[in-house]
């Protein structure tokens, strides 16, 4: 019997999971279904609240080398959205993951960071969870977030957040991009 209530306990887990991951594959698809090319929808939750506009235009910066990964997407208020991957050949890792434990960094890349800086001048990194480059070549950018940020004002409690960033047919990440054998 407790052997039974142990696999059950597991496949409602694994079927938790499963959902979720389609849940998110069907957010990312809607996403790039309504984007056109080189558009960016960052779809943001922090403590249950949408904190970027949805249609809101960004504009994208990337640096790419054999040693590190910087994304970076600025909208015209000022807000801007960062995820630092270094490590050597990262690019080559089976997940481009960073990954943190009460904001100690738990992943197989040597370094990184994740961090949003709202237009009111606030700033947020990722104290707990992850953040993870899904996709990242000529057709589209794909990262995910989920975890707790921590405020850079004292005393603030940390915050749930929950995100996709959505970048559909990147121009700084054509076929012709100098980029282009670091894309997975």
């Amino acid at each position: 019997m407790k052997n039974l209530l142990l696999f059950l306990t597991a496949m409602l887990a694994v079927s938790c999971s499963s959902n979720s991951e389609k849940n998110r594959d069907t957010e990312i698809f809607e996403h790039l279904q309504k984007l056109e090319a080189d558009q960016i929808a960052a779809d943001i939750e922090i403590d249950g609240e949408q904190v970027l506009d949805k249609r809101e235009r960004f504009n994208p910066n990337v640096i790419l080398n054999a040693d590190s990964c910087h994304l970076s997407f600025e909208n015209s208020d000022g807000a801007n959205i960062r995820l630092k991957l270094e490590g050597e050949n990262w690019h080559n890792l089976s997940k481009k993951r960073i990954s943190f434990k009460d904001g100690v960094l738990t992943s197989e890349i040597n370094s990184g960071s994740f961090s949003i800086l709202q237009k009111t001048g606030k700033e947020f990194t990722l104290k707990d969870g992850w953040a993870e480059i899904r996709q990242l070549n000529q057709e589209a950018c794909i990262i995910t977030i989920h975890g707790m940020l921590k405020s850079s004002e004292l005393n603030e409690p940390t915050k749930p957040i929950n995100g996709l960033i959505v970048w559909k047919k990147p121009k700084e990440l054509d076929l012709n991009s100098p980029f282009r054998s670091f894309y997975f």
